[in-house]
């Protein structure tokens, strides 16, 4: 149960740094940050939804939600980039159909620059961040 736990703090943490962090595309951001943001954003998508659904809300409140979940993502993305020290500018290879999706792909498994780079020092890891937003 422990994994769960913990598998569940790793993702809230990500959503909260990436909706922090969506106008920051100056430093880095870890693969673990990249990789737990992957799932928050799906599964808050999903669930928002289906409040609103239940709610009678409508779409607008998901619009807006998609809107935000969208340029959160844009800064992910360049900030894992800058961790390999990469320029943001890459992010546009992926107007490339599937090659630069592949491109983008294997760029973010990649470990990340060791030490500080030009877009700043190492992010700490998903599990190094000592908040534990479920006890």
């Amino acid at each position: 149960m422990n994994i769960i736990k913990e598998i569940i703090n790793n993702i809230l943490t990500a959503g909260k740094i990436g909706i922090m962090k969506s106008f920051d595309w100056v430093t880095r951001s870890s693969r673990s940050e990249y990789w737990y943001w992957i799932p928050f954003s799906f599964i808050s998508y999903i669930l928002l939804g289906f409040i609103c659904h239940l709610l009678g809300l409508g779409m607008l409140i998901q619009a807006i939600y998609v809107l935000i979940i969208i340029l959160a993502s844009i800064g992910m993305n360049i900030r894992r980039l800058h961790d390999i020290n990469r320029s943001g500018m890459w992010i546009l290879i992926g107007f490339i159909p599937i090659f630069g999706e592949l491109v983008l792909l294997y760029w973010s498994i990649l470990k990340g620059t060791e030490g500080p780079n030009q877009y700043g020092v190492r992010p700490p890891e998903i599990h190094e961040i000592d908040v534990k937003i479920i006890k």
